[in-house]
């Protein structure tokens, strides 16, 4: 595990910062029709798309809000999870989290989701989180669930029906090793 470039750490997963080399593997997770299905988003085709991410993200992650490659302990990037803000509603921070098809359904998201809500809303103090969910994205809505995110409203959003959830720290349900920090 390369822990010079870790920011959330865990024994299923870590977090680290993203780089310039990282840009490959966003193609391949943000070009994949399957993880860009529930997402609002058209897949990704060129490597600029992903050089383009990675500059945006930065830029954002000097405002203290940004995404975070998610990887195995052995080092492997699975997924993408962090923060955005949406200009309607500059003062909430929304989670979002993807992951290649062949690690769902393995503990993986349900861990991140974890450790992104405990950071803000005990790091930085946020008094409540949200989630926009593609009303057919059942998977990350039962995810958010679990970890005690609560459905607010549905609404409509580029012909789509979506789920808006919330958890505050009073209705965040996380796990053992979180609660110590």
């Amino acid at each position: 595990m390369n822990s010079a470039q870790q920011v959330f750490s865990h024994p299923l997963v870590y977090l680290r910062k993203i780089n310039s080399e990282d840009a490959i593997f966003l193609l391949t997770l943000n070009g994949n029709p399957e993880v860009m299905k529930y997402t609002g988003e058209v897949p990704w085709r060129t490597l600029r798309e992903a050089e383009n991410f990675i500059e945006q993200n930065h830029k954002l992650s000097l405002q203290g809000i940004e995404r975070w490659l998610v990887c195995t302990p052995d080092d492997v990037p699975i997924g993408l999870a962090g923060f955005r803000i949406f200009d309607d509603l500059p003062e909430q921070w929304d989670i979002s989290f993807r992951f290649l098809p062949q690690f769902w359904n393995q503990g993986y998201a349900f861990i991140t989701v974890q450790i992104l809500t405990h950071h803000a809303l005990y790091k930085c103090r946020q008094k409540k989180l949200r989630a926009q969910v593609h009303e057919e994205n059942l998977a990350s809505a039962r995810v958010l669930e679990k970890c005690g995110y609560q459905l607010d409203h549905r609404f409509l959003w580029g012909g789509k029906s979506w789920r808006c959830y919330y958890v505050k720290p009073e209705d965040f349900q996380a796990l053992p090793e979180l609660q110590a920090d």
